[in-house]
């Protein structure tokens, strides 16, 4: 009962984690190139 929907949400959990990590790098990078 638990272990597929768990399974499914852990990983929408890591992929969100992914993108946000993916983010900011690319936020820092236009900072730190407009300095």
């Amino acid at each position: 009962m638990y272990g597929d929907g768990y399974g499914y949400r852990s990983s929408q959990h890591i992929s969100m984690v992914r993108h946000l990590e993916d983010a900011v790098y690319e936020m820092s990078k236009t900072l730190y190139s407009n300095d």
